[in-house]
């Protein structure tokens, strides 16, 4: 599984530009999408860490609670290299 790499605003961007990296996996629902809707099936989020915190893994069901955690994570962040 590829990496997949983030700023800290939650942006794809290169490896050399990245902030946090994950392993994103595609996952499929068990149940069927509602008449109508695409698939339930999503991506998940592994062994999420800031670059330089590899000990810190975390894992993600959701995009957006990643993205908030980077948010949190990059705040925290910069008021230790102060």
């Amino acid at each position: 599984m590829p990496w997949s790499y983030y700023d800290a605003a939650g942006k794809p961007v290169p490896e050399n530009a990245a902030t946090f990296k994950c392993r994103e996996v595609s996952v499929d629902g068990s149940a069927p999408a509602p008449l109508g809707h695409r698939s339930l099936g999503a991506i998940e989020y592994y062994d999420v860490h800031a670059i330089d915190q590899p000990e810190l893994r975390k894992t993600f069901k959701s995009f957006s609670k990643m993205k908030a955690w980077f948010k949190e994570h990059a705040s925290t962040m910069k008021g230790q290299a102060r």
